[in-house]
Order: structure tokens, then sequence, then C-alpha cells
């Protein structure tokens, strides 16, 4: 269980960062086939045909992809505030099942739009996995929002210097409970949702692909690459105070795709010409990109020679790391990656 500040809302950055990206385009597939010129009557019935799939699979994409913005707009406005909330509680009220008898949990809001969010599981197209636990997870976290604010405001008011702190307690059990429920689904939602993402991701490297379009590609790629780095860091739990910890096995041949990769988006980027590809680019951002993606790629050039030459970071970079990550550091690499996401999306 982790519900302190390298917890949740750092697994939350990790989980932003690989989502947003898919969130920013609706493109149909153009049509492939062409139909034969000699005859006529058969090829104004194709064209028809493919006139009517092109349609019925934009409005298809842009329900998809509205469903799954929508899911997006949840954990950004919902899950990331309630976890911090979380965090908040269990920081000044106790982690264990005793409470510490504080009383100075008194600030925080509750989420604010529970009835609306509970309609997206219903709404098409089917998400099946998602919808499932998108279900599971909001009825655990209104449930875990409720006994928050019921919280704020019995320590808001002071009433335990009324029952000497009984209710506080009577809370407390529940919240701890809650937490448990709570981070059970999250976990769930968590990797659904990542599966989503992954068979959007695809199908949009899929059709650069067949367009032959090798800057979308390979800026997708590079961005899949990023994310496989910091998902490999999370998955060893590893931070500034312990990065020496690291386990380089996976992340140097992954460092490898992504230098590849990058360079390939940087040669795609000089040749391919605009305006023909005027969906890729606003060219300040696209450019923004491709040099956050390298001070990422350098960032984990910092980390090997850190862990190889076993050097930990000083007292003075670890009282600041939250504000100014050092190099060679997880943190960093979440940084960058934040940023490399913001021009991602207004390239797009």
């Amino acid at each position: 269980m982790r519900f302190n500040k390298d917890g949740f809302i750092r697994l939350g950055m990790i989980i932003l960062s690989s989502l947003i990206i898919v969130s920013c385009g609706d493109k149909s597939p153009a049509p492939t086939v062409k139909p034969k010129e000699d005859v006529k009557e058969v090829k104004e019935v194709k064209e028809s045909k493919e006139t009517a799939d092109k349609k019925d699979m934009t409005v298809a994409n842009k329900d998809s992809f509205k469903k799954f913005n929508q899911y997006i707009e949840f954990y950004n406005d919902g899950l990331i505030g309630l976890s911090k909330e979380l965090s908040d509680y269990l920081n000044k009220e106790g982690k264990t099942t005793t409470l510490k008898q504080s009383g100075k949990y008194t600030s925080g809001a509750k989420y604010k739009y529970w009835e609306e969010i509970k309609k997206y599981t219903k709404e098409k197209p089917d998400f099946k996995e998602l919808d499932q636990t998108a279900a599971e997870l909001i009825s655990a976290a209104e449930e875990l929002d409720d006994l928050l604010a019921s919280a704020r405001e019995y320590y808001k008011t002071k009433a335990y210097s009324e029952d000497q702190y009984a209710k506080g307690q009577e809370f407390h059990t529940k919240i701890i409970a809650g937490s448990e429920k709570y981070q059970q689904a999250y976990t769930k939602f968590e990797l659904a949702l990542r599966a989503k993402e992954n068979e959007y991701r695809s199908a949009e490297m899929e059709q650069a692909k067949k367009d032959g379009n090798d800057v979308v590609y390979n800026r997708i790629l590079v961005s899949v690459l990023m994310d496989k780095i910091l998902n490999e860091l999370e998955t060893q739990k590893v931070l500034a105070r312990n990065v020496l910890t690291t386990d380089l096995t996976k992340i140097k041949p992954l460092y490898d795709e992504l230098n590849q990769a990058l360079r390939t988006l940087k040669e795609a980027s000089r040749v391919q010409k605009l305006p023909k590809n005027k969906d890729l680019i606003n060219d300040h951002y696209a450019k923004g990109f491709i040099e956050t993606a390298t001070k990422f790629k350098v960032g984990v050039v910092d980390l090997i020679d850190r862990v190889e030459k076993k050097r930990p970071l000083n007292a003075a970079e670890l009282r600041v790391i939250n504000v100014s990550p050092a190099n060679g550091t997880p943190e960093l690499l979440m940084e960058l990656r934040k940023e490399s996401i913001k021009d991602y999306n207004h390239s797009t």
C-alpha cells in the first residue's frame, strides 16, 4: 500500500504522461482500395460504400475518443485530487488503524461531479473492462471522498473536544478500510486504462505507417519509449533517494531504442515538407517536443552514469528534489516527460 506523496501522486504523473498523448486526435483512416475505372457502375457503388464507411468510422472514432477523454478528465480532476486528499489525511491523522488524534485535517474539497461521471460507464461505445473497472473505482472513490469530507467537518468544528475523538476514530477506521478498497480498484482501473491507451497508440502508429508519415510514427514511438523507461523505474520503485538501486538491465536497451527513434524523428522532421502535413504541426511546439525528448534522453544517460559510478545525491539535493530535481534522477525525467506532453498536445 502506498499512501504517501511518493505513491499515489507520483503514480498519477506517470499515468497522466502516457494517456494525455492519445487524447488529441480523431483522424480517420483514408481509403486504401482504389475502384477499377473500367466499370463505372461498380466504381460509383464502391465510392459510395467507402464514403459511408469512412463517415461511420469517423463518428465511431470521435465517440470513442470523447468517452476516453472523459475518463482522462475524471482522472485529472477527480482521482489525482482525491489521492492528494487521502495522502494529506493519512499524514496528519495516521496510517495505522489507531488515530493520531492531531485534529489537523481541516482543509480540502470534495469532487463535484460524481453524478456526471457515473454516466460515463454506460455511454457508447462499450469499453467493457475499462467500464467495469471504472464503475468499481467510482463507487470506492465516492465513498472515500464522502468519508474524508465528513472527517474534515468533524475536525474543522473541533467536535473531537466533545467526544474525545470517539467519532474521529470511527471515521479513521472507515477511511483506512476505504483506502484499501480504493487502492485495489485504482490499480485495476489503471491497467484497463493503459490497455485502452495502447490500443489507440497502436492504431495511430499503424495508420501513420500506412500513410508513410514518419514524423507521426516516430513521435508516438519516442513517447512510448519515454513512458516505458518511466514505467520501469516505477516498477522498481526508484526515486532520487534510492536511485543507486536501479537495475539497468531493461533501462539500457530502452535507452538505445529511444536514441534511435529520436534520431529518426529528427531526420523525418527535417525532410518532411509542410503544409502537406498541416495536422502535424504548430511548428514551434513540434520542435519543442523534439528538444524536450532530447533532454529526456540526456537525463537517462545521466541516470545510467550516476548508477554505474555510484554517485548518490547529497543531502542538499534531496531536500529540494521536488522543487529542483537533480540530473540523473527519476524526478527530473518525470518533469521532462510532463513538459514533452504539453509540446506534443500543442503540435497535433
